[in-house]
């Protein structure tokens, strides 16, 4: 928030000083807007903010097959503040994608068979058999659940999947406005992200989020329909974490 930070213009400069591959574009309110980038993040400084976008564990992995857990959350922003020398663990995040891969036992596109309607929400496939989505009704698209085959986006994209991972799924929670009301917080920085109290209500959500679909009976194993019988959490195992991230010292 340039109206209450120490410094703004600094910590601006020396952000954009850190960046790589920049362009400098003009709206079309006259206004001038410089795009770069860092580690495969996208850094936009607009006249009264700068935002950072992109993959925490892209960034510090290299991709997002491997899990990134609390810690790894925590690895990824203080290595984000030392590349870019300014502390954004402070920072406003005003947008939240919350995902994992889970390794499934059968063929995604049978699990996607057995997933139903889910009230306020719209069901939508892109591409049958590899994707699935849900989201919010009305235009602001607060919420969106995203399933797709997460092995053919990675070879799409030219990235090798672990040896032995296979019918890899990948399930997001994408909380795109009132992320403050949604976590019941009273704003959400950078720093809480790896955040215990904070972390634990992001993960119950998710896990909330999956348990709302309705699941069809199957006809190779329990009814898919709660937490106690066959859903995609016990069939399955998560993609294993990345490697332990090494304290980084300022």
């Amino acid at each position: 928030d340039p109206e209450t930070a120490p410094n703004y213009g600094g910590a601006v400069e020396t952000i954009v000083n850190n960046l790589g591959n920049v362009t400098l574009l003009d709206t079309p309110a006259g206004e001038s807007v410089l795009i770069g980038h860092i580690g495969g993040l996208t850094v936009t400084r607009y006249p009264n903010n700068v935002l950072i976008s992109g993959s925490l564990p892209k960034y510090l992995y290299g991709n997002n097959i491997a899990r990134l857990d609390r810690r790894g959350t925590a690895a990824a922003i203080e290595k984000l503040c030392d590349e870019l020398h300014t502390d954004i663990t402070t920072a406003k995040v005003t947008a939240l994608e919350f995902g994992a891969v889970f390794t499934l036992a059968r063929p995604i596109r049978e699990y996607y068979a057995r997933f139903g309607n889910v009230p306020q929400m719209i069901r939508y496939i892109e591409v049958p058999g590899e994707t699935i989505y849900y989201r919010t009704k009305g235009r602001e698209f607060a919420k969106q659940l995203a399933f797709y085959d997460k092995s053919k986006e990675s070879a799409a994209a030219g990235v090798e999947a672990p040896p032995g991972l296979t019918n890899l799924l990948r399930y997001e929670m994408r909380l795109n406005k009132r992320l403050p009301q949604m976590l019941q917080e009273r704003e959400v920085t950078a720093r809480k992200l790896y955040n215990n109290t904070v972390y634990t209500k992001i993960m119950s959500k998710y896990k909330d989020n999956y348990f709302a679909i309705p699941k069809a009976r199957t006809t190779w194993g329990s009814p898919c329909r709660n937490r106690r019988k066959c859903t995609i959490f016990r069939s399955s195992r998560p993609a294993p974490a990345g490697p332990s991230p090494a304290r980084r010292s300022r």
